[in-house]
Parts: C-alpha cells; structure tokens; sequence
C-alpha cells in the first residue's frame, strides 16, 4: 500500500519576499519556492508498508514568458540545521531509500510546476526518528526564496505489533532480579500501552480492586511506585469501582479520576499512560493518552529509588483478568506533555541515550523472553516473579495498530 501526501501552494508569497530589506537594493519582483514551504517548518507523513510517496510543486510568485528550470535535490544539511536550531535527533533517509527527479520545469505562462513526486523505499528505522529535507535552487535568472526553497518531512513510522498478553501467572520482573538496580533518580519518566480484559469477557477488565500492572522503586526509602486499576476509594452504591488507573509514589498518591464521575476507564480498550517526575520541583505527572489528567506535589528535592521493575505482580486473588502491555519505556528525563503525545504512537529510538530500558514486547508467538532494546541488560522473561510466575510464555499474541 502506497501513502501519498500532496503538498500545493494555496498562494502568492509573503509580501516580506519582494519587499527591500535595504533602501538601497531593488526590489525583487518573483522568485521561485516551494509551496507551504517556510523558516522553521516541518510536516509530518506517515510511512506505508510500501513505498511512501511526496508530491509537491514548485512554484512562482508570477508567470513568465519562459520555462523556467529549477534543481531537484535531497540535502542533509538543510536537516542537520534544523537539527540544530530546535534541539532535535532527526535521521536523513540514505540516499539508496529516496528515488526523486533531479529536475523540474515551471512551463511558460503558468505558475507551478507539474507535481514532484519522491518515493521513499521501505527501511528499517531501529525506533529512530527520520525525515527527508528537499532544497530547489533556480537554473536561471529567477532567484529562489531562501527559506521556501527547503522543506523538511518527517517520516512517522506507525506503531504496528504483536502484543503478548498476560495473567497473574505470566508475574514477570526484569534483569536483574537477584540484585537490587539501586537506581537513584532526580528526573524520570516512565511509559507504557495497556489493555485490560476479563478472563471470559472483555467488559470486565476493570471489575477488581489492586490489579498491579507495575512495581517498582523502594518502599524502604519512602519512594515506592506502585501503579495498579483499582482501590477502594470510590464507590458507587453498594460497591466500589475500580475503573480506573491509581499511582501510589512518594508516600502519596493520585489517579486517572473518579469512575463514578465521568472519569470510569473503559475495559477492553488501548489507553498510554505515562508518569513524570521532576525531583527539583517534587512534582509527579500522570498522563492519560497524550494529555495530562492529575499531578502530585511531593516536597521538592527528593529522588526516586528504582532497585526492581514487575509487571503483572499482585497474585491470583488481585489479579484474576488479562493485561495486554507494550513499549514500556523508562527515561532518566522529564518528558515534556509535547514529547509524549507526538512519540507514543510510533518507536523511539532503541539506543536512545536517556533511555534506561525499552521493552516494546513485540517478540510474537513462542516468545519466552522480552527484550530491553536499549542492551541495558533489563530483558524480561515471562514468567520470572519470584513466587508468582509460572508460566513461561504468554497466552496470546494479537497483532494492534495504535
């Protein structure tokens, strides 16, 4: 399947190209760019399967009487400048993956070009961010538009997987589990996709309270984190409802808010969460799909502890329903609300440097260990909590697109 993006100018130039920055230099009446091309910015595509496909066209502020030929060319530079200037890692793609004209032609008497098209050659990315900068210089007497004569696209690889799926018996705790990880951190972020199903039916996930989905960090020293669905704190009628997501850290605790006000999570479908700590400020972040949803303020100063990190831990009689889980990623760094909402549906990148594990769990059937692409050491087999885990596999792989 082919992705194609059309790019067209909706208009004439800013009057900034042709008004005289100096009193003493003409004015410039046309000059040849790149439609929706500007200073600074950048589109996003998302990639296909098969080749994915640019089109865009290069124009003119006015017709002349003449062809007019511009150069066609994939120009690195152009992106490690913006790499630069914004504080981004971006990629250029190899030019063995970019099949693209090296010429095009504004005809005589029109204003733009025939579409542009650059095709794009499936690759493997290793979670690492790519984009394509495209720079058209003029062959004639027309100058080009310096900052509409480049264009960058990013290429946005769809998160597509396989995705194991786990019960109280599937208990797991990553490398190494003998030894405490005796982690100290001032900033963290911690992030992870998650589907909660009944054993015999999807709509009741979220029917129990104290399904741990994640332990980690030491209650011995006043930081622990502990995120699990469900506690008895809201109740509607005679009974409690546990339709939601509570973290417990730093002697405190917040949630994804009260189920029985509007605020119930849904079993049976996809949520990312993610937790953000800045020691600094003493501030913890939850995030709900994206989007910020509650935030605790635990005296400033203090680091967590990280010295285990389980999965699926609080037995059979907590933890009787099925979680699907993938892309957990554990950063040394605040992520900003930003960095989060454009990055959760896509890899990231496996030797990121902030990253202190990425499991993304997409290992498929017959699966018994799950690896930490960072090569942190922090590879999860299934099955491996001590005194819980039995099972040494997972009980299904399902294919999801996010």
């Amino acid at each position: 399947m082919k992705k194609t993006i059309k790019i067209f100018a909706l208009g004439l130039l800013s009057a900034a190209f042709f008004s005289c920055q100096d009193a003493k230099l003409p004015a410039i009446d046309n000059m040849v760019y790149i439609s929706d091309a500007a200073n600074g910015r950048i589109s996003s595509v998302l990639m296909s399967e098969g080749n994915t496909e640019v089109i865009f066209s290069v124009r003119l502020a006015q017709a002349v009487s003449e062809d007019v030929k511009v150069t066609v060319s994939m120009d690195p530079s152009v992106l490690e400048n913006y790499n630069n200037t914004y504080g981004t890692t971006y990629r250029h793609v190899e030019a063995e993956n970019i099949e693209a004209p090296a010429m095009a032609v504004i005809p005589a008497g029109s204003v733009s070009s025939d579409p542009i098209k650059v095709s794009i050659l499936p690759f493997e990315t290793m979670g690492a961010q790519y984009a394509l900068s495209i720079r058209v210089t003029s062959n004639g007497d027309i100058p080009v538009a310096e900052e509409s004569s480049k264009y960058i696209i990013q290429l946005m690889k769809p998160l597509k997987q396989l995705v194991p799926k786990f019960r109280y018996d599937n208990a797991m705790q990553a490398a190494p589990i003998t030894s405490d990880w005796n982690l100290e951190l001032m900033n963290y972020t911690l992030e992870w996709w998650v589907r909660m199903t009944g054993k015999y039916s999807d709509d009741q996930g979220l029917n129990i309270n104290n399904q741990a989905i994640i332990n980690s960090g030491s209650g011995t020293r006043g930081c622990e984190l502990y995120i699990r669905f469900g506690d008895l704190v809201y109740s509607s009628g005679w009974s409690y409802d546990n339709r939601f997501l509570q973290i417990k850290t730093m002697g405190g605790q917040f949630d994804t808010g009260n189920p029985t006000q509007g605020k119930a999570l849904t079993s049976g479908k996809w949520y990312h969460f993610a937790i953000t700590y800045d020691g600094n400020k003493g501030e913890s972040i939850l995030y709900q799909d994206g989007v910020p949803v509650n935030t605790l303020n635990t005296g400033a100063g203090r680091a967590m502890w990280i010295d285990r990190f389980q999965m699926c831990s609080s037995g059979s009689q907590y933890f009787p329903n099925q979680a699907e889980m993938c892309q957990v990623r554990l950063w040394k760094t605040t992520r900003t609300a930003d960095q989060i909402s454009k990055n959760m549906r896509s890899e990231v990148e496996y030797k990121h440097p902030d990253l202190l594990m990425y499991i993304p769990m997409n290992e498929g059937p017959g699966a018994t260990t799950l690896a930490d692409v960072t090569e942190n050491g922090h590879d999860v087999v299934i099955g491996s909590l001590p005194g819980t885990g039995s099972r040494n596999e997972a009980y299904a792989w399902t294919e999801y697109a996010f």
